[in-house]
């Protein structure tokens, strides 16, 4: 199988994975539109292969496809890092709202 034609399949299924995420709310609209231009872009490299061959041959790449996947890992990377980002503020809320329930609650009993 050409590497071509699967870089089009793996664009085309996570296309149709990021699609029904949305549809179930599993995704929310700005990650969707992330991955979206994600897999639009991967297209747009493997459809216009001779773009993916002229930045192959600026960054001397021998084999163009094993660009495509380096871009796409790196992209998945900053993706992991931009939710590592997230999970880590939602940690900090975390710990500020159960000291604010902790308090809540020694006034409530102080009360009584």
């Amino acid at each position: 199988m050409n590497i071509y034609i699967l870089s089009i399949i793996i664009m085309f299924f996570v296309y149709v994975i990021i699609w029904k995420s949305v549809k179930r709310g599993r995704l929310g609209v700005r990650d969707s539109i992330l991955w979206i231009l994600l897999s639009l872009g991967m297209g747009l490299l493997v459809w216009q292969y001779k773009w993916l061959d002229w930045i192959a041959d600026k960054f001397h790449v021998g084999y163009a496809p094993s660009l495509l996947f380096l871009l796409a890992i790196i992209l998945c990377l900053m993706f992991i890092l931009d939710l590592t980002m997230r999970l880590n503020k939602l940690q900090k809320e975390h710990v500020i709202l159960v000291q604010k329930i902790a308090l809540m609650e020694s006034e409530w009993k102080e009360k009584e």
